[in-house]
């Protein structure tokens, strides 16, 4: 009997020793992934990060909305500048201006902090 328990021991001994390495390497193939995804994630940071630096400088941006004002004819606006937005504040539009101009600012790369849209006002407000 008590070769047996001794047996047994040993048996169960090996056993979790066997567990133990084979969890080992699963979450060493985890940490392999997670070290995988990081970098992914690292190399689509940096691809944003030259994109947001490549949009557009704040002269860049000042003279493609003064270019969308003047294509509009827009009369009842107000332009805001400040060294980090440009506010512009648009009343009494019909539709299709109202549309034309919203069409024109999407399609820009620009950087839309605010976008209030109503039937008779329209207020843009553009980070540089």
């Amino acid at each position: 009997m008590k070769k047996i328990n001794s047996m047994i021991i040993l048996f169960l001994s090996v056993f979790f020793l066997l567990l133990m390495i084979a969890l080992y390497k699963y979450t060493n193939l985890g940490v392999i992934e997670s070290q995988q995804y990081y970098l992914q994630v690292n190399d689509i940071y940096n691809s944003y990060k030259s994109s947001k630096n490549s949009l557009f400088m704040k002269k860049d941006v000042q003279w493609i909305v003064q270019k969308i004002i003047n294509e509009l004819d827009l009369n009842n606006l107000k332009v805001t500048h400040n060294d980090k937005k440009i506010l512009l504040e648009i009343g009494n539009l019909s539709l299709q201006k109202q549309d034309k101009l919203l069409n024109k600012i999407l399609n820009e790369r620009f950087i839309i902090l605010k976008l209030k849209v109503e039937k008779n006002h329209t207020m843009i407000e553009l980070g540089l």
